[in-house]
């Protein structure tokens, strides 16, 4: 049964469109790690520090009912 339903499901177009949409947000942090190793800089919490702005700026935007400050307590995070 499981397997029946994992075989249907790996070969269908929506499974990869989604894999590589939510992947290319883990490829912003990776791309800055790069960035920052070849300059010298070890930098090991990036992908901590994006969930530190996404969970503030949920947080800001559910506390003032404005997107707009959410973004903005986002990017102060």
């Amino acid at each position: 049964m499981f397997l029946q339903v994992l075989f249907r499901v790996l070969p269908s177009s929506d499974l990869w469109q989604s894999t590589l949409q939510f992947g290319a947000l883990l490829l912003l942090p990776a791309l800055g790690g790069v960035i920052s190793e070849r300059s010298g800089v070890v930098n090991i919490a990036m992908e901590g520090m994006m969930l530190t702005g996404a969970y503030a700026g949920v947080m800001t935007a559910l506390a003032t009912h404005s997107v707009i400050f959410g973004v903005a307590g986002a990017m102060m995070a």
